[in-house]
């Protein structure tokens, strides 16, 4: 079958010479014909053109789809966004990686587009990894196809990487470079759906000139999102990805120029942080050119339900009576955080889910009725939260939507103890009616054992002597002064992708110190980003005035030694905390160069109490000696 090949840019083109990031691939896009109904393999094809090997795995290098689902999915993919991992156990740099797995067309015929990226972690792409494979969905029977049921013996799609053209000559890793000095903000408060204009300023550190129109014209690309389709794309932008354009015609190097982006917010509540980065279209990625900006979209209180709770009550809160002009209860879920939920075994999760009140009653309540769960397995399935109102009730709530609007309700669900996969169903009702489309199931995977112990566990009294008189401990004796000094520990946080750390203080203000002495100091929010370079051996570090280079790595602390800093360029969600992100840490940071595993760390150095307080619970089915530890 014959297969039609287009090159489709989903980021500017890298010259061959062009310094290569760490995950970085190159790909072509591919078209073949289907018959409508019918399933059939494809392979895709990824070559490694950046410096690190790529590993096969679901939490390492795997295909997803640039969705949540798809119409051409398959029972055999691994999950609805995630066709397969790739073929190769390892694909060194400079050669291929194939997926192969199976789609299933449609019943209607047409022409249907996917786009495919590849991971090298979980939620973490590498970059140039989009493919776009065009479907001709063609009816059973039509001439010149194919239409027998089983499906051909060797794959039929194989976008092949083409070579690319010779390059003009690669300008040196001086050219394109770029200082971040005004993000016009540290964090956006939004409202669903509203539209914004952030204006970045960039000074151009490098020796060639920035276009907005001709030839290597700057401009912004998203890099990295935490999500599949930037959750914040606007009309304005050129490409689902080329998001921002220089305002000025163009800035001489010593310049400061302004790129103006748009954005325009989900519809879905929660915390976001957006990456972007700058390039020389063409001709390179901007080096210091990276920026990124948390954006918290807010739920408007008109449409929020939030569920109540008084410790102790156990009841839900009584109904309020149906609508005064009566009228006819029906629903659609039109938003949800979650369509589906991954926790090990007692995990928690909040999940909102967002109702259209498609009746003609206005709903004076809202609540999440539980219904059950399957597989029945008495209290090593059960999902009941101790934020519930009630046993049969998620979420009971005080809210008005008059018809045609949106109701929100916000819940959490416990994951069952045993390890398996699980479905839960809720009924909505409203104003003490069952709502008609409001029946909702959601598939729970539990990845591992939680622990129960169903023995209530004693709690030791003060020990008492013969006579009835209660024993206190002796005092202490000594010189308490003498006792050692409490000891810190040095942890290795995370092994950079791009040589960068962009760090401020939360609370207080920030000191950045060499050898015990301060260099640069910042006040309470302001940012300090730190870059090593790999050709020349240096550090360098900019922000709130402060230039400095030095072949010695810089220590961040707050001005008290131990408030929390914040790393703004990490994002480390929390699984059973929608919209968190656990990227702030106590003590001092720093950006390290380790040339035994040439690899750039950020290592958190803090007192072992403190690192005490932050370390998470462990499950009942780690290790024995790991728990002990």
């Amino acid at each position: 079958m014959a297969l039609g090949l287009c090159f489709s840019a989903v980021f500017p083109v890298m010259p061959a010479a062009a310094a290569a990031l760490p995950y970085q691939a190159e790909v072509s896009s591919g078209s073949t014909t289907i018959v409508a109904g019918q399933t059939k393999p494809i392979t895709l094809k990824f070559k490694n053109v950046g410096t690190k090997t790529w590993i096969a795995g679901r939490s390492a290098t795997a295909v997803y789809l640039y969705g949540t689902a798809s119409i051409f999915g398959n029972p055999t993919w691994l999950a609805d966004d995630l066709p397969a991992v790739i073929n190769e156990s390892s694909v060194k740099p400079g050669a291929m990686a194939s997926a192969t797995f199976a789609v299933h067309a449609p019943s209607v015929p047409g022409t249907y587009t996917e786009r495919f990226l590849l991971s090298y972690a979980r939620d973490t792409w590498i970059k140039g990894s989009t493919v776009t494979v065009t479907f001709t969905v063609v009816p059973v029977g039509s001439s010149g196809t194919q239409v027998a049921v089983a499906p051909p013996a060797t794959p039929v799609v194989t976008p092949v990487v083409t070579a690319p053209t010779a390059p003009e000559p690669v300008p040196s890793s001086t050219d394109w470079k770029a200082v971040l000095t005004d993000k016009g903000g540290i964090e956006w408060q939004v409202q669903p759906s509203e539209h914004i204009i952030v204006n970045l300023k960039f000074k151009n550190t490098g020796t060639q000139t920035w276009t907005r129109d001709t030839g290597a014209y700057v401009s912004l690309y998203t890099f990295a999102p935490k999500y599949r389709t930037s959750a914040f794309k606007d009309y304005s932008w050129k490409t689902d990805s080329q998001a921002g354009f220089l305002v000025e015609p163009s800035v001489k190097p010593g310049q400061t120029g302004t790129i103006r982006l748009e954005l325009r917010a989900p519809e879905v509540p929660g915390s976001y942080q957006e990456s972007f980065q700058l390039a020389a279209e063409g001709a390179a990625w901007l080096d210091g050119g990276s920026v990124t900006l948390p954006i918290k979209v807010s739920m408007p209180d008109s449409y929020i339900a939030k569920g109540t709770t008084t410790p102790g009550n156990t009841t839900a809160p009584a109904a309020p009576p149906s609508s005064a002009s009566g009228g006819t209860y029906s629903t659609m879920l039109m938003l949800t955080s979650q369509k589906t939920v991954t926790l090990s075994g007692n995990g928690r999760l909040q999940l909102t889910h967002g109702y259209k009140n498609e009746g003609t009653a206005t709903w004076n309540s809202m609540a999440l009725q539980f219904v059950g769960v399957t597989p029945s397995l008495g209290t090593l399935s059960n999902i009941h939260d101790d934020s519930w109102p009630s046993t049969d009730e998620a979420v009971h709530a005080q809210a008005t939507t008059p018809p045609g609007q949106i109701g929100f309700v916000s819940f959490t669900i416990k994951a069952p103890a045993k390890k398996g996969s699980y479905t839960v169903s809720f009924k909505l009702v409203a104003d003490g009616q069952d709502v008609e489309g409001g029946d909702v199931t959601i598939p729970v995977t539990v990845t591992a054992d939680g622990y129960i112990d169903t023995t209530p566990i004693p709690v030791p009294g003060p020990a008492v002597t013969p006579s009835g008189n209660v024993l206190t401990p002796a005092p202490l004796t000594g010189d308490v002064s003498t006792l050692p000094a409490e000891p810190n520990i040095r942890a290795g946080l995370y092994k950079t992708t791009d040589d960068t750390m962009v760090v401020r203080g939360m609370m207080t203000g920030m000191t950045a110190s060499q050898n015990g002495s301060v260099v640069c100091t910042f006040a309470q929010g302001q940012e300090a980003k730190v870059v090593f370079s790999r050709t020349t051996k240096i550090y360098t570090l900019n922000g709130n005035g402060c230039a400095k280079t030095s072949a010695a790595w810089f220590v961040f602390a707050g001005t008290d030694g131990i408030s929390p800093l914040e790393i703004t360029d990490y994002s480390r969600p929390i699984a059973w905390l929608p919209g968190s992100n656990d990227n702030s840490f106590r003590g001092t940071l720093e950006l390290r160069y380790t040339p035994a595993t040439d690899s750039v760390w950020v290592i958190n150095e803090l007192p072992i109490e403190s690192y005490l307080k932050g370390i998470a619970e462990t499950s009942n089915v780690s290790p024995l000696e790991f728990q002990m530890a």
